[in-house]
């Protein structure tokens, strides 16, 4: 057992905390933000100073002197510093550290008035799309915008001139790079990376379906591993290594990147806890993560690795979330969890009274649900499971995220692979044709053993399979217990896990369906 002090600004850091404690540890968190006081009480141990022999964990960037002192007196620390801070703080500093490391990176220029932001705009847009990322005492009151063309860039600068005169500004107009958003991690020791904890993120920022709505955090993400081999990898995070030798940095460290058919481009590290990456990463975790945090805080080489699979996250809020303006209500209760729901919940915003969890204001984060699976569309519906079971009031959460994240991913796969378009895929039905059944039954049949094994026939010559059926069209909590129970079977019956859907594509090639009947293409004849 080992003895853990969490340095916490605003709580993010309960839930590891949770993980810790649940593993044995000694674990106290220490809230040094006014918003950390309120959350996580009655969770965790709350701390009001460092006790000799603790190791020190920052859940966020920010306490960078605080930890580089405790380092040169000899006290054990992971994650955290003033190079993490200033890595995560200043963008020009950051662009240079990616550039150094041979990491491409997106046109971009730093503007401290108006009318240099709009001469940057002109100049880096090139008729089309651009990024305007706020800073310094704009950031914490702008988010970061993307406009759909220079007029659309103009008009948003006027908004925000007018509403934030007074004062310098701080900016960066960014040239837009079209492809997939992918965030790539790996944890560094102070010497070397650990070979077993590479791992890839996508997310969704948006607050609404469809990625409508505000755009902040991160509504929901799938984390898998990958290795050092992988080429995102090799093309950002592995020239960096000299350097984080240089600066002793030890813990994650992930860079965000875009990825298209001309190359791999960074634009912005998270040298900490990446949240809502961590929440789900950790059910990737199979080892004593406590354990690992000691041994790269003491620069010792580790075996640890992220299981196989997908961890997939869905962040559960109340109004006035994703709005800052006004402070979320308390003692909202959180009802519904079943036997050990709570943990594949990380707590954000919440806290415990009276053997209840309920909410404890802030921006109204309630947490993130997690759920894991063979596949993506697996994990999300084990998330979706629990959801669906909650009772909190006026509870919100994108109810998309297995089709949106799922799109992503499958973009990523043809751009790796160097695919000109997506493969197609063999869709298979699954009541009457791979399972016996009877109108009205709600039971998954037994196997019918010939489909099957064309089914398989499929999946051993490599072509992507997925089963297609009305089980997840379903309308409200019991479509999540029907897809569950199809993936229990799947992996039950067939010996392996696939994709389920209730819709086609483009990209099917051809389905299976004891109720179909083909009809001659282009004529409207049955064949």
């Amino acid at each position: 057992m080992a003895r853990y002090l969490i340095l916490s600004e605003a709580g993010d850091g309960v839930g590891l905390a949770l993980r810790l404690k649940r593993e044995g540890h000694s674990v106290r968190v220490w809230p040094r933000g006014q918003q950390a006081e309120k959350h996580g009480r009655g969770l965790v141990e709350f701390a009001e100073g460092y006790e000799f022999g603790e190791m020190l964990v920052a859940d966020s960037t920010g306490f960078g002197l605080l930890l580089d002192r405790a380092r040169d007196e000899g006290a054990a620390v992971f994650g955290g510093g003033t190079f993490a801070d200033q890595l995560e703080s200043d963008r020009k500093f950051s662009e240079e550290v990616m550039k150094s490391s041979g990491i491409a990176v997106p046109r971009s220029k730093s503007v401290t008035t108006w009318d240099e932001a709009r001469a940057a705009v002109e100049e880096l847009s090139g008729g089309g799309r651009v990024a305007l990322k706020p800073e310094g005492g704009l950031s914490g009151n702008l988010a970061s915008y993307v406009a759909s063309d220079p007029d659309d860039a103009a008009e948003m600068i006027a908004q925000w001139e007018r509403t934030h005169m007074q004062g310098a500004i701080e900016m960066t107009v960014q040239e837009f790079v079209e492809g997939v958003a992918v965030s790539t991690e790996g944890w560094f020791n102070g010497e070397e990376w650990i070979e077993g904890m590479f791992n890839h993120t996508l997310e969704k920022k948006h607050f609404l379906a469809g990625d409508l709505g505000a755009s902040g955090g991160c509504s929901g993400n799938v984390v898998w591993r990958c290795d050092r081999r992988d080429p995102i990898v090799e093309g950002t995070l592995a020239g960096m290594t000299e350097l984080l030798r240089e600066r002793c940095y030890c813990g994650p460290i992930d860079i965000n990147c875009v990825v298209n058919e001309r190359g791999v481009y960074g634009l912005e590290f998270t040298p900490r806890f990446g949240y809502d990456a961590l929440p789900t990463l950790l059910h990737l975790a199979e080892f004593d993560f406590g354990d690992f945090v000691g041994s790269c805080a003491r620069g010792q080489s580790s075996d640890a690795a992220l299981a196989d699979g997908y961890a997939a996250g869905v962040k559960l809020s109340i109004s006035p979330y994703p709005s800052k303006r006004y402070d979320a209500q308390e003692g909202v209760p959180l009802r519904g969890f079943g036997p050990g729901d709570d943990e594949w919940f990380y707590p954000y915003n919440v806290r415990l009274e009276d053997e209840e969890l309920r909410s404890s204001g802030g921006q109204g984060i309630l947490g993130v649900m997690s759920g894991r699976g063979d596949v993506i569309g697996e994990a999300y519906t084990r998330a979706y499971e629990i959801c669906s079971r909650l009772k909190i009031p006026e509870v919100q959460y994108r109810v998309d995220l297995t089709e949106a994240i799922l799109k992503d991913f499958r973009e990523l796969n043809r751009i790796i692979s160097g695919a000109e378009e997506l493969p197609g895929w063999y869709g298979f039905d699954l009541d009457g044709t791979l399972a016996k059944h009877r109108k009205g039954q709600m039971k998954i049949g037994d196997p019918i053993e010939e489909a099957i094994k064309r089914m398989r026939r499929r999946l051993n010559a490599g072509k992507e399979v997925r089963i297609v059926t009305a089980r997840g069209a379903i309308e409200g909590p019991e479509r999540y217990v029907q897809l569950v129970a199809v993936y229990d079977w799947l992996r039950e019956n067939v010996g392996t896990v696939v994709e389920v859907t209730a819709s086609k594509d483009p990209q099917m090639i051809e389905l299976e369906d004891d109720r179909v009947v083909e009809i001659e293409k282009n004529t409207g004849r049955a064949a």
